[in-house]
């Protein structure tokens, strides 16, 4: 029996699931309506919907009442009996493929899809086969799939390559006129030891009242012109993607690797914003500037760091000790401001020569990597500042404040474990104040997580909003145009400001809010396609490691089991159902399961050992059992049993960041009150 709960509806966001049900999630994710699936209308995840909310057996729930527009153009799937069924699980109904449109696909093979319908409530969809990427099977299909169903292009079209070669690969006399020549400056880069895009160099030096910080970025706009092959592709890529075993440019190789790439002897042009800082990190005075410079040395992170703490001489090593103290100097100004550190491991794979996962580290941060973020943040500040005052509509990097309901949810679990939170509204100052405050607690590092969590995401728009995680007022990415969009668009909207173009102005200002929408979108494309490798790239090296033991700690409890990440950031699920020496309760105030015989409890946090019983390249999921009741036999992984052998695969999945798994019996249904 269902009742109108109101008369309104409202505008959301549809998030199916496997089983043919969904949610409707509002913009800001402050609110979200249980979808049945006869309620669905048609509906697909992604989309975004009108619904009606209503009741529905005593909870809240909605009813999508208009599709007002289709996120999802095309899938990437299985091809069999005549439809594709997508990777994408929250697509949960296949889609028919016509006779006429399979391409030539077999049986079994992986598939991109076209969607030509979207399914309704009264018919399936349909599609076209668009590419066959090969059987699951065949070297470079897993990852190939995935960044095909991000809609992320690999090969750049003809067209685009032609205007790249008339690009020239050195720099000309000509092209120096009307810049400030920093030739004769110690401009050096640093970076990892693997990058070939290099966008940004930096110049130090002490002056009577601080320093002296020159950061030297890559002008690309001088090579990518508005209305051109090359500026269409790069809008529409957006940026580049980093996965686990290749590089997708945003531009081509000549100019990402060559004109644009800030190599070592060699003249390059840039935009360079020079700034007199005082020894509070405060910007006394600065220019803004077309240049040309020529990098004295290409240094590393590593290299950087080593000289720093004493190992090895360089003639550089005097600036390179000015820069730290620069740094040191910024870092605690930013401290002061409420900059927030968000700082959590981030993990990569080492790969053998088949592209085969045989390792999962962490990526080593140290103060040499610091030393560059601080510089590229306070330059991007100031190139914010500068055009947010001059009113100037372009593509700015914002991050609001996060919402009462997602800093209440963040609050709630932290009181669960023993904090408390500043109270609503928090300031930065106040939020950075209490992730310090936890530093070296067992619970620090779910904490961080949940407090990234608990923030909105930061975006793209036409207008200057600040960015609420620096406490910084006015923010923008200007420091890497070979490999965003955004920054490109900002360097021609400070040319245009500096040389007084009112027309480039304006044409700027009216692509501004189309691009500031494209460039966030595809900014969260790429991300999910990184990590969804990484998390394939994960489940890979943990097939080999099957029926072995580690200690992590768990990082996440809910009602179906719990969460537990091993120091390398891998992370698997430990299903209650599968724990057979008890009957475990939930306790969600206490975020604990609780054997209801032996009273034996799992709380986030708890270290504990486990053993490996499943992992699935296709999903990217992986299964734990804690040793002490690990018997070796068989087990349930997406409610289907197996046993524990090196060849096992469930069908679990993880999908956007958000888990679903195998359902608990109707025995314990039935117990916990959800028949």
């Amino acid at each position: 029996m269902k009742k109108n709960a109101g008369g309104k509806t409202i505008a959301a966001r549809y998030v199916g699931n496997s089983k043919g049900f969904g949610f409707a999630v509002t913009e800001d994710e402050s609110d979200d309506f249980y979808i049945a699936s006869e309620d669905a209308n048609g509906a697909i995840d992604g989309d975004i919907i009108i619904v009606k909310p209503i009741m529905q057996r005593g909870r809240r729930a909605g009813k999508v009442v208009d599709i007002v527009e289709h996120a999802v153009k095309q899938i990437v799937g299985i091809y069999s009996g005549g439809s594709v069924n997508s990777d994408n699980k929250r697509l949960s109904a296949p889609f028919i493929v016509p006779r006429n449109r399979t391409c030539g696909a077999l049986d079994g093979q992986k598939v991109v899809a076209v969607i030509t319908r979207y399914p309704s409530a009264f018919e399936s969809g349909e599609c076209a086969i668009s590419e066959i990427l090969g059987f699951p099977s065949d070297f470079g299909v897993d990852v190939l799939s995935i960044i095909r169903s991000y809609g992320i292009e690999t090969e750049f079209p003809q067209e685009v390559i032609k205007e790249s070669e008339k690009v020239p690969k050195n720099v000309s006399a000509g092209d120096i006129e009307q810049r400030l020549d920093l030739r004769e400056e110690t401009v050096i880069t640093i970076d990892g030891a693997d990058t070939k895009d290099i966008d940004d160099a930096v110049s130090v030096s002490r002056t009577l009242h601080g320093w002296k910080l020159g950061v030297h970025i890559a002008d690309v706009s001088h090579y990518v012109k508005p209305q051109t092959a090359l500026d269409g592709e790069a809008m529409a890529r957006g940026n580049s993607v980093y996965l686990t075993d290749r590089v997708i440019p945003m531009l081509p190789p000549r100019l990402s690797n060559g004109i644009c790439s800030l190599n070592e002897d060699v003249d390059r042009l840039t935009m360079s914003v020079i700034m007199e800082i005082d020894r509070d990190g405060e910007v006394l005075e600065y220019s803004l500037t077309p240049s040309v410079i020529h990098s004295a040395k290409r240094m590393t992170y590593d290299q950087v760091y080593a000289l720093l703490e004493g190992e090895g001489d360089s003639p550089l090593l005097p600036m390179l000790s000015d820069m730290k103290e620069l740094y040191l100097c910024l870092k605690e100004a930013s401290k002061t401001r409420g900059c927030i550190d968000f700082t959590i491991p981030e993990a990569y794979a080492v790969l053998d020569e088949d592209g085969c996962a045989v390792d999962i580290r962490l990526r080593e941060h140290n103060y040499a990597h610091e030393i560059i973020e601080e510089f590229m943040v306070i330059a991007n500040r100031t190139v914010a500042q500068f055009l947010a005052q001059k009113d100037v509509f372009s593509v700015f990097r914002i991050h609001e404040e996060p919402t009462m309901a997602k800093i209440e949810t963040f609050a709630k679990m932290a009181f669960n474990m023993g904090y408390k939170l500043p109270p609503y509204p928090m300031s930065p100052k106040a939020l950075s104040a209490f992730l310090e405050s936890i530093n070296g607690d067992k619970g620090e590092g779910v904490l961080r997580v949940m407090a990234l969590r608990s923030m909105m995401k930061a975006a793209y728009a036409p207008q200057n909003c600040g960015h609420y995680g620096l406490a910084a007022p006015y923010y923008c990415h200007f420091t890497s145009p070979i490999r965003r969009y955004a920054d490109l668009c900002i360097h021609r909207a400070l040319k245009a400001v500096l040389s007084g173009d009112i027309t480039a102005l304006k044409y700027l200002e009216a692509q501004s809010t189309a691009v500031s929408k494209n460039v966030s979108e595809r900014e969260v494309a790429a991300e999910r396609a990184e990590r969804d490798t990484l998390d394939l790239k994960k489940a890979e090296y943990m097939q080999a490691h099957i029926g072995e033991t580690f200690e992590g700690r768990i990082s996440s409890v809910l009602s179906f089991g719990f969460f537990v990440e091993l120091p390398n950031t891998i992370e698997g699920l430990v299903r209650a159902e599968n724990i057979k020496d008890d009957y475990y309760e939930f306790d969600e105030r206490s975020m604990t399961l609780t054997g209801t015989r032996r009273g034996k409890r799992y709380s986030l946090c708890d270290t504990l050992r486990v053993v490996v019983v499943a992992a699935s390249r296709e999903s990217g999921q992986i299964d734990f059992i804690p040793e002490d009741v690990y018997n070796g036999k068989e087990y349930k992984s997406g409610g289907t049993k197996q046993k524990s052998t090196p060849r096992v695969f469930h069908r679990g999945r993880v999908r956007n960041g958000n888990r679903a798994y195998g359902n608990r019996s109707k025995k314990r249904k039935k117990r916990q009150g959800q028949s």
